[in-house]
Protein backbone atom coordinates (compact mmCIF):
# COMPACT_ATOMS: atom_id res chain seq x y z
CA UNK A 1 0.00 0.00 0.00
CA UNK A 2 2.95 2.35 0.53
CA UNK A 3 3.78 2.02 -3.16
CA UNK A 4 0.19 2.69 -4.22
CA UNK A 5 -0.73 5.45 -1.79
CA UNK A 6 -4.09 7.07 -2.47
CA UNK A 7 -4.07 6.27 -6.18
CA UNK A 8 -7.09 4.47 -7.61
CA UNK A 9 -6.21 0.84 -8.35
CA UNK A 10 -7.88 -2.06 -10.08
CA UNK A 11 -6.81 -5.64 -10.68
CA UNK A 12 -7.02 -7.90 -13.71
CA UNK A 13 -6.59 -11.34 -12.12
CA UNK A 14 -5.61 -14.60 -13.79
CA UNK A 15 -5.31 -13.13 -17.27
CA UNK A 16 -4.60 -15.27 -20.31
CA UNK A 17 -2.90 -14.35 -23.59
CA UNK A 18 -5.22 -12.06 -25.55
CA UNK A 19 -6.86 -10.62 -22.44
CA UNK A 20 -3.90 -8.44 -21.44
CA UNK A 21 -4.38 -6.27 -24.52
CA UNK A 22 -8.04 -5.77 -23.59
CA UNK A 23 -7.32 -4.70 -20.01
CA UNK A 24 -4.43 -2.47 -21.11
CA UNK A 25 -6.77 -0.73 -23.56
CA UNK A 26 -9.35 -0.30 -20.77
CA UNK A 27 -6.63 1.17 -18.56
CA UNK A 28 -5.62 3.67 -21.26
CA UNK A 29 -9.23 4.90 -21.24
CA UNK A 30 -9.37 4.98 -17.43
CA UNK A 31 -6.19 7.08 -17.26
CA UNK A 32 -7.86 9.81 -19.33
CA UNK A 33 -10.06 10.42 -16.28
CA UNK A 34 -7.65 9.29 -13.55
CA UNK A 35 -4.09 9.92 -14.83
CA UNK A 36 -2.55 8.42 -11.68
CA UNK A 37 -4.58 5.19 -11.84
CA UNK A 38 -2.80 1.87 -11.35
CA UNK A 39 -3.66 -1.40 -13.07
CA UNK A 40 -2.26 -4.57 -11.51
CA UNK A 41 -2.17 -7.49 -13.94
CA UNK A 42 -1.78 -10.91 -12.33
CA UNK A 43 -1.30 -13.45 -15.13
CA UNK A 44 -2.77 -16.92 -14.68
CA UNK A 45 0.63 -18.28 -15.69
CA UNK A 46 3.36 -16.17 -14.03
CA UNK A 47 5.92 -17.14 -16.69
CA UNK A 48 4.00 -14.77 -19.00
CA UNK A 49 5.18 -11.82 -16.89
CA UNK A 50 7.94 -10.71 -19.26
CA UNK A 51 5.64 -10.73 -22.27
CA UNK A 52 2.95 -8.73 -20.43
CA UNK A 53 5.53 -6.27 -19.12
CA UNK A 54 6.67 -5.73 -22.72
CA UNK A 55 3.06 -5.20 -23.87
CA UNK A 56 2.72 -2.61 -21.10
CA UNK A 57 5.76 -0.62 -22.20
CA UNK A 58 8.23 -2.16 -19.77
CA UNK A 59 5.94 -2.28 -16.73
CA UNK A 60 7.61 -3.26 -13.44
CA UNK A 61 7.30 -6.89 -12.38
CA UNK A 62 6.79 -8.29 -8.89
CA UNK A 63 8.89 -11.36 -9.80
CA UNK A 64 11.88 -9.06 -10.31
CA UNK A 65 11.38 -7.25 -7.00
CA UNK A 66 10.19 -4.09 -8.74
CA UNK A 67 8.00 -1.49 -7.05
CA UNK A 68 4.58 -0.29 -8.17
CA UNK A 69 5.48 3.23 -7.03
CA UNK A 70 5.09 5.62 -9.93
CA UNK A 71 3.97 2.89 -12.34
CA UNK A 72 0.67 3.00 -14.21
CA UNK A 73 0.77 -0.79 -14.73
CA UNK A 74 2.30 -3.35 -12.37
CA UNK A 75 2.75 -7.03 -13.24
CA UNK A 76 2.03 -9.32 -10.29
CA UNK A 77 3.77 -12.35 -11.80
CA UNK A 78 4.31 -14.38 -8.64
CA UNK A 79 2.62 -17.42 -7.08
CA UNK A 80 0.58 -17.25 -3.87
CA UNK A 81 0.05 -13.50 -3.63
CA UNK A 82 -3.19 -12.98 -5.53
CA UNK A 83 -5.15 -12.51 -2.30
CA UNK A 84 -2.94 -9.56 -1.37
CA UNK A 85 -3.80 -7.84 -4.64
CA UNK A 86 -7.53 -8.64 -4.34
CA UNK A 87 -7.47 -7.05 -0.88
CA UNK A 88 -5.70 -3.94 -2.25
CA UNK A 89 -7.98 -3.45 -5.26
CA UNK A 90 -11.50 -2.13 -4.72
CA UNK A 91 -12.42 -3.48 -8.18
CA UNK A 92 -11.17 -6.75 -9.71
CA UNK A 93 -11.72 -8.34 -13.08
CA UNK A 94 -11.71 -12.13 -12.73
CA UNK A 95 -10.18 -12.87 -16.12
CA UNK A 96 -9.99 -16.09 -18.06
CA UNK A 97 -13.45 -14.93 -19.12
CA UNK A 98 -13.04 -12.35 -21.89
CA UNK A 99 -12.41 -14.67 -24.85
CA UNK A 100 -14.67 -17.47 -26.13
CA UNK A 101 -11.85 -20.03 -25.86
CA UNK A 102 -11.69 -19.50 -22.07
CA UNK A 103 -13.98 -20.83 -19.33
CA UNK A 104 -13.56 -18.46 -16.38
CA UNK A 105 -11.94 -18.57 -12.96
CA UNK A 106 -13.26 -18.76 -9.43
CA UNK A 107 -14.67 -15.45 -8.10
CA UNK A 108 -14.89 -16.51 -4.46
CA UNK A 109 -11.52 -15.10 -3.32
CA UNK A 110 -12.11 -11.51 -4.51
CA UNK A 111 -15.65 -11.64 -3.10
CA UNK A 112 -14.38 -12.75 0.31
CA UNK A 113 -11.66 -10.06 0.28
CA UNK A 114 -14.08 -7.19 -0.42
CA UNK A 115 -13.22 -6.45 -4.04
CA UNK A 116 -16.08 -5.68 -6.41
CA UNK A 117 -16.18 -8.52 -8.97
CA UNK A 118 -16.15 -8.00 -12.72
CA UNK A 119 -16.12 -10.88 -15.19
CA UNK A 120 -16.20 -11.49 -18.88
CA UNK A 121 -19.08 -13.51 -20.37
CA UNK A 122 -17.17 -16.79 -20.77
CA UNK A 123 -17.45 -18.49 -17.35
CA UNK A 124 -18.46 -22.07 -18.19
CA UNK A 125 -16.23 -23.58 -15.48
CA UNK A 126 -17.89 -21.45 -12.78
CA UNK A 127 -21.30 -20.90 -14.37
CA UNK A 128 -23.27 -21.74 -11.19
CA UNK A 129 -21.17 -19.46 -9.00
CA UNK A 130 -21.45 -16.55 -11.43
CA UNK A 131 -25.19 -17.15 -11.84
CA UNK A 132 -25.58 -16.85 -8.05
CA UNK A 133 -23.42 -13.73 -8.01
CA UNK A 134 -25.38 -12.08 -10.79
CA UNK A 135 -28.72 -13.01 -9.21
CA UNK A 136 -27.54 -11.35 -5.99
CA UNK A 137 -26.23 -8.32 -7.93
CA UNK A 138 -22.75 -9.24 -6.74
CA UNK A 139 -20.91 -9.24 -10.08
CA UNK A 140 -20.90 -7.24 -13.30
CA UNK A 141 -20.33 -8.85 -16.70
CA UNK A 142 -18.17 -6.87 -19.12
CA UNK A 143 -17.50 -7.76 -22.74
CA UNK A 144 -14.76 -5.40 -23.93
CA UNK A 145 -12.29 -2.66 -23.01
CA UNK A 146 -14.92 0.09 -23.17
CA UNK A 147 -17.26 -1.75 -20.80
CA UNK A 148 -14.41 -2.50 -18.40
CA UNK A 149 -13.28 1.14 -18.36
CA UNK A 150 -16.85 2.40 -17.88
CA UNK A 151 -17.61 0.16 -14.89
CA UNK A 152 -14.23 0.67 -13.19
CA UNK A 153 -14.66 4.44 -13.45
CA UNK A 154 -18.26 4.20 -12.28
CA UNK A 155 -17.41 2.08 -9.24
CA UNK A 156 -14.45 4.28 -8.27
CA UNK A 157 -16.71 7.32 -8.24
CA UNK A 158 -19.73 5.63 -6.61
CA UNK A 159 -18.43 4.13 -3.37
CA UNK A 160 -21.92 3.24 -2.12
CA UNK A 161 -22.60 1.22 -5.25
CA UNK A 162 -19.15 -0.40 -5.16
CA UNK A 163 -19.64 -1.38 -1.53
CA UNK A 164 -23.09 -2.79 -2.28
CA UNK A 165 -21.66 -4.88 -5.12
CA UNK A 166 -18.87 -6.20 -2.89
CA UNK A 167 -21.29 -6.93 -0.03
CA UNK A 168 -23.66 -8.78 -2.35
CA UNK A 169 -20.73 -10.82 -3.71
CA UNK A 170 -19.65 -11.74 -0.18
CA UNK A 171 -23.20 -12.77 0.71
CA UNK A 172 -23.62 -14.87 -2.42
CA UNK A 173 -20.33 -16.69 -1.93
CA UNK A 174 -20.74 -17.26 1.81
CA UNK A 175 -23.97 -19.24 1.53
Amino acid sequence: TRQIGARPVWLAASTHAGEDEIVLEAHRRIRKTFPDALLVIAPRHPERGDAIAALAGGAPQRSRGASAAGADVFIADTIGELGVFYALAPVSLVAGSLLPTLKGHNPVEPAKLGSAVLTGPFVESFADTFAELEAAKGAVTVRDADAIADIVLHLWTNETERAALATAALGATSA
